[in-house]
């Protein structure tokens, strides 16, 4: 994982592995009070590779024997330098969604099996709602009544599972009961 030969390790001091001195520091300062008290200590920390080449590392340490410190410890190091680079990618597509979203001039809403997942700021006013109170709740709240969402709902999920776009225009209510006429697309 590191780029050394076993015994180039023995005998050395593991603020090698470590991304900088500072970083072997925080495992240090983190870790071995959790372990001398018996406890499993987990961290991610930047590692370093014999080429210096910098990755991410998850650390986990624990005494050989819990009742005596003086015997060691032991640690388990993954390489998760992957996965942090994906959860970093999927962060920042999550960010690019969510500004596309708040200056989108258009209402726009992500429903799951007809309830909210999310909206953005524009559809929430149109509805005269707080976007955190349309979370979760179902696409029913926004119809005349239960028939009007039971017949779009049955004609529009069936169009769409099918992968084929659905258009229609509808009259909605509004928070305070006001209506309104929307042209909807899914």
């Amino acid at each position: 994982m590191f780029g050394y030969a076993r015994e180039e390790l023995i005998g050395q001091s593991a603020q090698i592995l470590y991304g900088s001195a500072e970083d072997w520091e925080q495992v240090g300062r983190e870790g071995y009070p959790r372990i001398e008290r018996g406890e499993t200590y987990q961290g991610e920390i930047r590692g370093r590779k014999r080429d210096g080449q910098s990755f991410w590392m998850q650390v986990t340490g624990r005494l050989v024997a819990a009742a005596d410190a003086a015997k060691g410890s032991i640690w388990v190091v993954d390489d998760v330098d992957d996965r942090r680079r994906a959860e970093e990618a999927l962060k920042s597509a999550l960010l690019e969604e969510q500004r596309i979203m708040d200056t989108a001039t258009v209402g726009i809403v992500f429903l799951k099996d007809r309830k909210v997942v999310k909206c953005n700021r524009h559809f929430a006013l149109m509805f005269a709602y707080a976007q955190e109170e349309l979370i979760g709740h179902s696409s029913a709240i926004w119809y005349p009544s239960v028939e009007a969402w039971q017949t779009i709902g049955g004609e529009s999920y069936a169009t769409v599972e099918r992968g084929e776009p659905y258009e229609f225009e509808q009259e909605f209510v509004k928070k305070n009961g006001d209506r309104l006429w929307c042209h909807v697309a899914g």
